[in-house]
């Protein structure tokens, strides 16, 4: 008997940014265990009949309180593995500063960091990967166009 071929499951992940580049929205993860304690962008999974872009816009709305239309978000890569994929976005919002944690979400934090020192600071208490997404988003908003990359497993680590 043939088998139908799972499904892969789909996220979004985020990095919202304030005009300046001096502040960036983070969550601390709670679940799954093996990201307890981290920080990382704010996501989550992506619904039936929703592309990316809305599921971002969607995650970000229900984690932060704040709504940033799906089209303001800029892709800048996407993780494919054998079971999920993970489409990395970032925008820039002055209303990253109304940003709250909400009612049964993960907690949010807004960090700042005006030097290059600060900002590598955060790299420890981050979770996997999601440093160097956010210095890829942080570049690609310096130079005026979109970076897009698609990595697996073996491209992974820095």
């Amino acid at each position: 008997m043939l088998r139908k071929p799972k499904q892969k499951t789909r996220y979004v992940l985020g990095f919202a940014f304030n005009p300046q580049l001096t502040r960036v929205v983070l969550i601390r993860k709670q679940k799954p265990e093996s990201l307890r304690g981290f920080l990382n962008g704010v996501g989550g999974k992506i619904e039936l009949a929703e592309s990316p872009r809305m599921a971002m816009s969607r995650e970000f709305m229900e984690e932060t309180g704040v709504f940033i239309h799906e089209d303001s978000w800029i892709p800048i890569a996407r993780q494919v593995q054998e079971t999920y994929e993970i489409d990395t976005f970032y925008v820039i919002d002055e209303r990253i500063v109304e940003c709250q944690t909400q009612p049964d979400e993960e907690e949010i934090e807004v960090h700042e960091f005006w030097r290059a020192k600060e900002l590598q600071g955060l790299q420890h208490g981050m979770a996997p990967n999601a440093f160097w997404l956010m210095c890829m988003a942080i570049d690609s908003t310096r130079h005026k166009e979109e970076v897009f990359a698609t990595y697996g497993y073996d491209e992974l680590r820095c």
